[in-house]
């Protein structure tokens, strides 16, 4: 198989023109066949801060070593790791959350904004700060999407091996899988590397989630810098089920549905454990992969992607700095950020125009 992507080049060709992105990666492989195409001054080294993305590239894979070592079990409850000194209000409740509730979003913690002076005191703080707010419902009745959850995730990987989360990732994932660049907390003038950060400047930080900022760069609910060279070898560990990523039974625990039973609201996003699982109202992967359960992955809000399909042997990564584009398109006076879904889901049905000479 040969693929053709002229298609997407000329979609990646007019997002740059028109300012959609300044910087682009495309990887798709399908069976054994890898093609890259890229946008802007951008090749397959260039750090992206992947945002979201490193619930399931870093945060996710760490709680499944956990998990693969009994080291805790889906059932774990919080409480076993942050006594009462920890809560405030509901602390039966708060203690009974499990790792599993923290997985899929449906523990009733959701996102509130962490203050700088909160986040340079520390772990502790942080968890105080994040436990002391009320749920937002009863756990495992609802889907929200937490990253407050996923740095509780992370700090429960910090206490069980004993290292800070930049530490647990170059030990259990960047090693490993033989990455070659990507890390937290790049230089703010690292070279070859894409501006994500969608405030007008830098700061001190090239992170660009306000909450990762204001705990130095470093947290459970992503904001890890990635070139896609690298997510390609995540990718190819996730596609054979390398023991090198996870632990062989998690794959098939992790890839399925757990949020069937949840009310549907206007958070509502199908769930496996840490991957979002494709249904008919996520519109980033377009209608190149089929909306049936079949497909999942994870998305970031700087403009990036990552989806799998097992049926169709193929995935798709995305790098774009997208959100920070649509900011500058408005002279950084707010932006209407489905316009980065629209980016995500354009590129995708580009791949799908491509695909027609694929068989696919």
């Amino acid at each position: 198989m040969n693929m053709n992507i002229l298609n997407l080049k000329k979609c990646i060709k007019q997002g740059v023109e028109n300012k959609r992105f300044g910087n682009v990666a495309v990887a798709i492989k399908r069976d054994d066949e890898l093609i890259e195409t890229f946008g802007g001054d951008t090749d397959r080294f260039t750090y992206f801060d992947v945002a979201s993305c490193g619930k399931v590239l870093v945060t996710a894979p760490l709680i499944f070593k956990a998990l693969g070592e009994r080291k805790l079990t889906l059932d774990t409850k919080i409480g076993k790791f942050f006594d009462k000194s920890f809560f405030s209000e509901d602390c039966a409740i708060k203690q009974s959350i499990t790792i599993q509730q923290l997985l899929t979003h449906t523990s009733g913690i959701v996102r509130n904004y962490i203050p700088k002076e909160i986040g340079a005191k520390g772990r502790d703080a942080v968890i105080k700060h994040i436990l002391a707010e009320p749920l937002a419902f009863s756990p495992s009745t609802e889907v929200r999407y937490s990253c407050n959850g996923t740095i509780l995730l992370g700090y429960i990987a910090e206490l069980i091996y004993g290292l800070t989360l930049d530490k647990l990732f170059e030990k259990f994932i960047k090693t490993p899988l033989s990455l070659e660049r990507s890390r937290f907390n790049i230089a703010i003038d690292e070279p070859n590397a894409a501006e994500c950060f969608e405030r007008k400047d830098v700061g001190n930080l090239r992170v660009d989630d306000c909450n990762v900022y204001n705990m130095g760069g470093i947290a459970g609910s992503g904001a890890s810098f990635w070139c896609i060279a690298d997510i390609e070898k995540f990718a190819d560990g996730i596609m054979s089920k390398s023991d090198a990523v996870f632990a062989s039974e998690i794959y098939r625990l992790s890839e399925r549905d757990y949020t069937s039973g949840c009310i549907r609201n206007e958070y509502f996003d199908d769930r496996g454990l840490g991957w979002q699982i494709v249904n008919e109202s996520n519109i980033n992967v377009g209608n190149l992969f089929p909306a049936d359960g079949t497909t999942f992955g994870h998305t970031g809000w700087t403009g990036v992607s990552l989806f799998f399909n097992r049926r169709m042997n193929m995935y798709v990564i995305i790098l774009t700095n997208a959100t920070r584009y649509n900011n500058i398109r408005n002279n950084f006076q707010g932006f209407d950020f489905m316009d980065t879904y629209r980016v995500r889901r354009d590129l995708h049905n580009a791949i799908l125009s491509d695909s027609k000479a694929w068989n696919l």
